[in-house]
């Protein structure tokens, strides 16, 4: 992925994937790609969720589109904490390529 600074880009980003989302006590929308990346919402693509996370869209996979889920507040609050705190530490500056690995 590619990160952004750019405010406007970011907000349009959060505003396709979580716009719709509808309030829920405790819960916030998460979206991925992330919304401090260019490949975010906003690059294209459909919706994709699961049905426990709240939105109608279809399960899906591939490299196109975006995944939104609504999920506990403070962890989502947590995880954007942390990859701010990894863009500072690892000098992640605007428009920096950056990889992700997920390990269960």
């Amino acid at each position: 992925m590619h990160r952004t600074t750019v405010k406007s880009v970011m907000d349009k980003n959060r505003d396709i994937a979580c716009g719709s989302a509808v309030p829920v006590t405790g819960l916030s929308c998460d979206e991925y790609p992330f919304a401090s990346s260019y490949e975010g919402a906003a690059s294209g693509g459909t919706a994709r969720s699961f049905p426990q996370c709240l939105f109608a869209d279809p399960p899906a996979a591939g490299s196109v589109g975006f995944s939104r889920c609504m999920i506990v507040a403070s962890e989502n609050s947590s995880a954007g904490t942390i990859a701010g705190n990894t863009y500072r530490q690892q000098r992640i500056l605007e428009a920096d390529p950056f990889y992700l690995s997920i390990n269960n």
